[in-house]
């Protein structure tokens, strides 16, 4: 299959707190508003909707998927699940 260019790769809207702002300088990207608390609301050119969805994961709680919303629906959906394998363990 043809390589495909960082320029043709889709969209992902995210939004993410101080300590995951990092994300706006090692993904490609087509801009990030930077918020006053050191937040970022960064438009990522990632060509696998599934490296979002592990980002996503494993940024936790400091981020969120605003655009589109079938990835934010994906995304909450594993979050979920991997909750769900930690149900009933004792703390």
């Amino acid at each position: 299959p043809p390589e495909t260019r960082a320029a043709d790769w889709p969209s992902w809207v995210i939004e993410a707190q101080r300590p995951a702002a990092w994300i706006a300088d090692y993904y490609p990207n087509e801009g990030v508003v930077r918020g006053p608390d050191g937040s970022v609301r960064v438009t990522l050119k990632v060509a696998d909707p599934a490296l979002v969805r592990r980002l996503m994961l494993r940024l936790g709680g400091d981020a969120r998927v605003l655009d589109p919303p079938e990835l934010a629906t994906a995304v909450a959906e594993e979050a979920r699940a991997a909750l769900a394998a930690y149900a009933g363990l004792e703390q």
